[in-house]
């Protein structure tokens, strides 16, 4: 049996939304694309590089500005792959393009991030996790949990 998702990550609890991204709660859309984003880098690498390396991926993301990472061009990608001050994996720069859309759809859809998470109250865990991975590349299991 999947587990309840919670604001705690207690089974007790019933809300969806994530409590912390990176130490702290979102406040906003930007902030939990920040989260997911950071999940996906982490993924496979090292923890402390890419804490060391995280200021330099705001500045070079738009402080993960939703809608202007959504309209980053193919020129603006191939900066971020010269840009030595970031990690420098197509596949994660190009991920985190197409999740920016993402996010876009969603918010088109629910009106926000946070109206998609507690749209899923009271769901099983796994179908929440399942859904995100549907929604956004180089999303597996493992980044989602740990994105909630």
């Amino acid at each position: 049996m999947g587990r309840v998702v919670s604001k705690k990550r207690s089974t007790n609890s019933q809300t969806a939304e994530p409590c912390f991204v990176r130490g702290r709660k979102p406040k906003n859309d930007d902030g939990y694309f920040e989260g997911l984003t950071h999940q996906i880098f982490q993924a496979g690498l090292n923890y402390q590089m890419v804490q060391d390396k995280w200021p330099a991926f705001q500045k070079a993301l738009s402080r993960f500005n939703v809608a202007r990472v959504a309209n980053y061009t193919p020129e603006r990608i191939d900066r971020l792959l010269a840009n030595q001050a970031i990690i420098r994996n197509g596949r994660k720069i190009e991920a985190t393009v197409y999740n920016a859309r993402a996010f876009m759809a969603i918010q088109r859809e629910y009106g926000s991030f946070r109206k998609y998470l507690r749209s899923w109250d009271g769901a099983k865990f796994d179908a929440l996790q399942r859904d995100l991975i549907k929604r956004f590349k180089h999303v597996g299991p493992s980044a989602a949990q740990w994105f909630l």
